[in-house]
């Protein structure tokens, strides 16, 4: 008898050693695809073998469950460090993948990229280490330990781009009548005009919704929760099921998705429609707060984000500076103006531009992709900074959007951090974040990589513009709308001294 009962363990374990996810059909498959029959459905991950796929699924989809604990994780996992903790290079779309890839792994769920053709399902990392079972609370350590994993998110990264997300996600309505629904949480993913966010909400926050961001070009950075505003032709996303139907693995078309929205939303061109999301939201998490609450969690925020400001001016002072050295002194700069004018364009669609012309336009390098040269490419891939001017303004405006929410002793002392915070920007030159955010309001300052250091900071107008006569005025009035960010009168004509003073001795 036990002889028997050891040939039937050993059959069985060759039968799962055989076995590929494609044999494994759940009743979740069945919800989609009807016209099949469970089968194998018992089998988990963990029953099955390293086969050479960079993860093995078994039974495991995408169920309600597994999003509402990926929107957990989301809130509480993907922080400012997300990337460096991964050491690994994100643009807007890396960064969706990523997250999403990541999470998919450590739970064993399935994950693909359609449109480059990538999967768990891949094998050709086969000869690379796997961890197969990671630890979910220790998720980093495990990630540190599977090359093979590793290796197929770089490559990943390098094929996928913010257009290969369409076949992976596909559009929703989250709101009626400019009240929320229950639709947006966090993971879901928000798509503008050449750009890409994830929903990362915070529910002890003073502003909930929050976005997860990376830029171009694709680095190892900081990643903050901003605000921004949404606009026409922006999106909320969720993630498409992928579902075994008959022995192939495919994700469900976005009509059959009850919360499938075919159109836009046409209530994001509304100015105040974050605010009332927020508004909402708060609500929601946050019943009678109170508004000594409301002054304590806004500042909270203010200062982390006065910090993380901080490290992207930093950032930005060292693209401006290697940029303009690397264009001055490397054959790019030799290109252009040999060339007198660059060829641009995708899919073999050329088109050409003068030199001239090309440095009176703010153009990113997404609009010159592929630059036939390929060392000019490079550099200006490195150097612009519209990506990173972007989130310059999005922090800034995030912290002058709490202010009115804050008291006048910490709008002062605000206010006062965004001062005293200097940098050099050429030699012996010095200015505040104060002032390049006043700066910015005049005329965005220029993101050419060949532009010098003066113009990077410096737009054109501000030569012209005298705002030190009254800058909470010129503030309000340029960006509030006439709003007073400070009530009481005395604490207002002291930093406005402050302020006057800051920049009557740059």
């Amino acid at each position: 008898m036990k002889k028997i009962l050891s040939i039937l363990v050993i059959l069985s374990s060759l039968s799962a050693y055989a076995m590929s996810d494609f044999q494994i059909i759940t009743e979740y498959d069945l919800k989609y695809c009807p016209a099949q029959e469970t089968k194998n459905s018992e089998i988990t991950p963990y029953d099955l073998p390293d086969n050479g796929q960079v993860w093995r699924i078994g039974n495991r989809r995408w169920t309600p469950a597994y999003e509402s604990l990926y929107s957990k994780w989301i809130e509480a996992e993907l922080n400012d460090s997300f990337l460096i903790d991964l050491d690994i290079k994100a643009d807007c779309a890396d960064i969706v993948f990523f997250a999403r890839a990541v999470f998919a792994r450590m739970n064993n769920l399935p994950f693909s990229i359609h449109t480059v053709k990538a999967s768990n399902f891949q094998t050709k990392w086969k000869d690379l280490k796997s961890n197969t079972i990671w630890d979910i609370k220790n998720w980093k350590k495990s990630y540190a330990q599977d090359e093979r994993f590793k290796a197929a998110l770089t490559q990943w990264a390098d094929s996928a781009g913010q257009y290969h997300l369409k076949q992976d996600i596909y559009p929703i309505k989250v709101l009626e009548n400019k009240i929320l629904t229950n639709q947006l949480r966090s993971g879901q993913v928000l798509i503008s005009p050449g750009h890409a966010s994830i929903v990362n909400i915070q529910r002890d926050a003073f502003l909930p919704y929050k976005l997860t961001t990376s830029k171009i070009p694709a680095e190892i950075r900081v990643v903050p929760l901003v605000v921004r505003s949404l606009g026409a032709g922006y999106s909320f996303n969720s993630w498409k099921p992928i579902i075994n139907c008959k022995g192939k693995f495919k994700t469900v078309p976005a009509k059959m998705m009850e919360n499938y929205s075919p159109t836009y939303d046409p209530s994001f061109e509304e100015a105040d429609i974050v605010d009332k999301i927020q508004m909402q939201l708060r609500n929601k998490f946050n019943p009678g707060i109170t508004r000594e609450d409301e002054i304590f969690m806004a500042y909270n925020e203010v200062k982390q984000l006065v910090e993380t400001l901080k490290l992207k001016v930093q950032e930005r002072i060292e693209a401006v500076d290697l940029g303009y050295s690397k264009f001055v002194e490397t054959s790019a700069s030799d290109h252009f103006k040999s060339q007198g004018s660059m060829k641009f364009g995708r899919q073999s669609k050329k088109n050409k531009i003068k030199l001239e012309e090309f440095k009176n336009q703010s153009l990113d390098y997404l609009n010159i992709f592929p630059v036939k040269n390929q060392n000019s490419h490079n550099l200006y891939y490195s150097h612009s900074t519209p990506s990173r001017d972007l989130r310059l303004r999005d922090l800034m405006r995030n912290i002058f959007n709490l202010l009115p929410y804050l008291d006048d002793q910490r709008v002062q002392a605000t206010l006062t951090s965004l001062i005293e915070y200097e940098f050099e920007y050429d030699e012996d030159k010095h200015l505040s974040i104060y002032h390049v955010f006043l700066i910015d309001i005049l005329s965005p300052f220029s993101s050419q990589p060949w532009s010098p250091p003066k113009d990077r900071w410096l737009s054109k107008e501000y030569a012209n513009t005298n705002f030190a006569a009254d800058p909470l005025k010129f503030l309000e009035d340029r960006y509030y709308q006439g709003k007073k960010i400070l009530q009481n009168e005395e604490g207002r004509k002291k930093i406005e001294q402050i302020i006057k003073n800051y920049l009557t001795n740059i």
